[in-house]
């Protein structure tokens, strides 16, 4: 059965309501959730294990038990259910009522719809659970950027080599010598966007981060995909900033320091999803 059909067949099912008796895509639902929950420890925890070089416990993600941001009491283990908690509380501290922040919902959401939709347009496959490990990285790269302006190297090389496997094992569709390429075309077209920006400027363009992101990223698109990862980035970034600007009124010039590892991920993604959809939509 071909994907378009796999799919055509789904949304009969669910007309008729026996998609949610699906075992496997309920499956698919309750583990993005969960792994959403954690992706949710992971953008909390992470950047303070960077940031302050005095928690050097290789256990900072498990050690010590959630606790709230805000008042720093023990959550509960009814409260730590993905989406259920965070809507039954309203959004808020069950300890001190203070506002939770709307990204742990967003992030559990997301990531089960995700993990629903590859199921769905995959079914049981190798690259389905590729596509998942996929997910779970870049959005945690997506919030830490956002929120820390930061690109943790265990998460880029994380998704570097998985890349790398999948074009190996042939089971992402970009070739492993393209793959290969791809990684050292995206970090030196990146590094000489960079130089030639601190000649100009006098001071970098790029983090770090951004650099190896694009590498992880070209690993997953091959070659060809990299200038469309760059020029929809520029332009999220610059619609985002015009955004932000005239709507937020928020003032920015040229040293408004702006996250650019968000863009790249969302374009990132749409390079990697629009073949995909243009399967579907044939």
């Amino acid at each position: 059965m071909t994907t378009v059909h796999r799919i055509k067949s789904f949304l009969k099912y669910q007309y008729k309501g026996e998609a949610l008796l699906d075992p496997y895509f309920v499956l698919a639902l309750v583990t993005g959730a969960a792994l959403g929950s954690f992706l949710n420890v992971v953008i909390h925890r992470m950047p303070q294990h960077i940031l302050n070089s005095s928690n050097l416990s290789p256990f900072y993600l498990a050690y010590p038990g959630s606790t709230t941001p805000c008042c720093h009491q023990p959550i509960v283990w009814h409260h730590k259910i993905p989406i259920l908690s965070w809507i039954f509380l309203f959004g808020k501290c069950a300890k001190c009522r203070h506002p939770i922040k709307g990204r742990y919902l967003i992030v559990e959401t997301t990531t089960a719809m995700i993990f629903g939709g590859l199921y769905i347009y995959y079914g049981l496959q190798e690259i389905t659970f590729f596509y998942m490990g996929f997910t779970l990285l870049a959005t945690a790269m997506f919030w830490i950027d956002l929120e820390e302006y930061l690109l943790p190297n265990e998460l880029t090389y994380i998704l570097l080599w998985l890349g790398l496997l999948g074009s190996a094992l042939d089971i992402l569709p970009t070739p492993s010598s393209q793959a290969i390429w791809a990684v050292i075309f995206g970090f030196l077209l990146m590094w000489g966007i960079n130089f030639l920006y601190f000649i100009i400027r006098k001071k970098d363009g790029f983090g770090g981060g951004d650099l190896k992101l694009v590498a992880a990223l070209g690993a997953w698109t091959g070659i060809m995909g990299i200038p469309m990862i760059l020029g929809l980035a520029s332009i999220f970034g610059l619609l985002t900033t015009l955004l932000v600007y005239f709507v937020g009124g928020k003032k920015m010039d040229m040293t408004t320091a702006i996250p650019f590892g968000p863009f790249l991920i969302l374009a990132g993604v749409l390079v990697i999803a629009v073949p995909s959809v243009k399967t579907l939509l044939n």
